[in-house]
């Protein structure tokens, strides 16, 4: 719904700067038979750019960077969808000088709101609210490792409570507990609060 908002204002304002001896709901009209059906497909599509790149999940990504190569993503997506649209449908007089500058500008908003939502979950982690809590299979130096890589941005709120031995398991110097093996992990599920399990294995052990 704030997507769908926020395309709405992005529209709004960047049809404005556009069209700005005129009306942008007017040349919506000339350009567009149904015009009301195509904006709310335009409105609708945009989420569902978002959706298919994971925009929707939070702790997803563990850089702002990463988050802005997928919005990227996203809106080239959404612009091919609709510049192939306006092509097969033979609607030539679409301003393409709407469009071109109208992409980028929701992509730039989606950005923004994402950023604004990253700095108040990481305010709220920082305080210990909204924290996910890691059981780690396996006691490797690529479980030490990645344990260190899930707890460093502490804006994801992701805390490793201890590894699980396995057989065959290569040691390491491990920072957290070794709660216990194999054997044990569905006793450690019932005791402890774990919300994710990440696995840190050989494939030759999955």
């Amino acid at each position: 719904r704030d997507e769908a908002a926020g395309t709405l204002v992005a529209l709004a304002i960047v049809g404005a700067i556009r069209f700005s001896a005129g009306s942008v709901l007017e040349a919506l009209q000339t350009a567009i038979p149904s015009w009301e059906l195509a904006v709310a497909a335009f409105v609708g599509l945009w989420p569902v750019s978002l959706w298919i790149h994971g925009l929707y999940r939070v702790r997803a990504r563990l850089t702002i960077r990463r988050e802005l190569m997928d919005i990227s993503r996203s809106v080239i997506l959404f612009a091919a969808l609709i510049l192939s649209a306006l092509f097969l449908l033979k609607l030539p007089d679409v301003s393409r000088g709407l469009l071109i500058p109208l992409f980028p500008t929701m992509g730039a908003m989606s950005f923004a709101a994402r950023l604004a939502l990253r700095g108040l979950l990481s305010r709220l982690r920082h305080q210990g609210r909204n924290t996910r809590f890691v059981l780690v299979l396996g006691t490797n130096a690529r479980a030490q490792q990645f344990a260190d890589m899930l707890e460093s941005p502490t804006a994801l709120g992701l805390r490793v409570i201890g590894h699980v031995e396995t057989d065959g398991d290569e040691p390491a110097q491990l920072s957290r507990p070794i709660l216990g093996d194999l054997g044990d992990v569905e006793d450690l599920l019932h005791t402890n609060v774990v919300d994710e399990v990440a696995l840190c294995l050989p494939v030759s052990q999955w």
